[in-house]
């Protein structure tokens, strides 16, 4: 399972992106996130799979878990295996 617990995140710091988000995606689900350019959805994406807060400068809270462990404390590769995360030019990724 992963699950999202009060997600907040500011790049700037005064600005929130992603304001006390909380989900839980069971085992087998599908999960499409979808919405305007600039509403967050990469941003929670890169919260997802560790690259916030392990890589992206800004000021992050809350937590996420993927089958009861909080990401933060688990190798990123670990998360790797477990989160899957495509972007919009998969190119530039690599």
């Amino acid at each position: 399972m992963l699950e999202a617990r009060n997600i907040t995140f500011s790049y700037d710091g005064t600005t929130p992106v992603l304001d006390t988000l909380s989900f839980q995606v069971k085992r087998g689900e599908i999960v499409v996130i979808t919405g305007a350019t600039g509403s967050g959805k990469s941003t929670l994406a890169k919260c997802l799979s560790g690259f916030i807060p392990r890589s992206v400068q800004g000021v992050f809270s809350g937590s996420v878990f993927i089958d009861d462990s909080d990401i933060t404390e688990l190798d990123i590769a670990e998360v790797a295996r477990q989160v899957a995360l495509v972007q919009q030019d998969p190119e530039s990724q690599i």
